[in-house]
């Protein structure tokens, strides 16, 4: 609990073009609160939608990847289901921003995946980096293998999503 001193001068002018000064001392007491804690790395934080795998030096900035699987989908497919809430645990449908991993997130992923916990043996999962000829990388978080596949009207693999907070 913090004391605050507050001065309030008042300066009144009357009709006879004199000025009245009242000066009024009163002090409050303020409680304050944070508005979360500072995040830290390896961490379920059901209000941010999952489990924190990256955090700012400051803790107030990071990534968190959704506790369960999105869709068994081709890529195309995949872009239209990250934010569907039928999609996701309470947690992460009651957020929104969520997104296909970079390759360097899906490497957060790959790290912490027996933590996080959910994901489907020997799947492949999408991520958003494009090998530049139109093929996208897939990772397997179990076994850290990386390959790449050309988006296809049948190929699919699975999803599991990040958003920033």
């Amino acid at each position: 609990m913090k004391n605050i001193q507050i001065a309030v001068v008042l300066c009144i002018l009357t009709l006879n073009g004199f000025a009245k000064t009242k000066i009024y001392n009163t002090s409050y007491n303020l409680t304050t609160t944070t508005l979360g804690p500072p995040y830290t790395v390896n961490t379920f934080e059901a209000s941010l939608g999952g489990y924190i795998i990256k955090v700012s030096d400051d803790g107030k900035h990071g990534l968190v990847v959704a506790m369960q699987d999105q869709s068994l989908s081709t890529f195309f497919q995949v872009l239209n289901a990250t934010n569907t809430a039928n999609n996701h645990d309470a947690d992460g449908a009651a957020v929104k921003g969520w997104r296909i991993p970079t390759l360097n997130e899906a490497a957060l992923i790959v790290k912490e995946h027996a933590n996080i916990g959910g994901f489907t043996a020997n799947a492949f999962y999408w991520t958003s980096h494009s090998m530049g000829d139109l093929r996208y990388i897939v990772v397997q978080f179990d076994t850290t293998p990386i390959y790449s596949h050309y988006p296809s009207s049948t190929y699919q693999a699975r999803s599991r999503v990040v958003r920033e907070f």
